[in-house]
């Protein structure tokens, strides 16, 4: 056998094994009662709201990171995929609180609750309340 066919066997077989060991290590979730209560937030949401000019579409995915703390990642134009306008992604971490999902940043605030989001900005130029 050559050489280099068996260093590239050797390689697939390491890289396999890590893979199904990082794999059986997450937690795997097949039943949704066994989900924790972050899941409930997390997911795509998209809806319309004030530019500078006419409305805009504005794409949301939030992520669930555990323990009550999540990751909002927004897209001016609509979701990847659906529309997104190729500026750069807007971030925010967030923490659960009574039921609602705070995002802050410096140049404002995103609220989730019950499937709905509000965002507000200080200029209240990009952003709805």
């Amino acid at each position: 056998m050559n050489t280099r066919l068996a260093q590239i066997l050797v390689i697939l077989t390491i890289l396999t094994s890590l893979a199904h060991f990082a794999a059986a290590a997450s937690p795997k979730y097949v039943d949704p009662q066994q989900v924790d209560a972050d899941f409930a937030y997390q997911g795509e949401y998209t809806g319309l709201i004030p530019g500078t000019g006419d409305k805009q579409q504005l794409g949301v995915q939030v992520i669930a990171l555990g323990k009550g703390r999540f990751e909002a990642v927004g897209y001016f134009g609509g979701l990847p995929g659906d529309g997104w306008n190729r500026e750069k992604p807007l971030r925010a971490q967030g923490e659960i609180k009574d039921g609602l999902v705070e995002f802050r940043t410096d140049d404002g605030v995103a609220k989730l609750r019950n499937g709905e989001s509000r965002f507000a900005n200080r200029m209240a130029t990009r952003w709805a309340s």
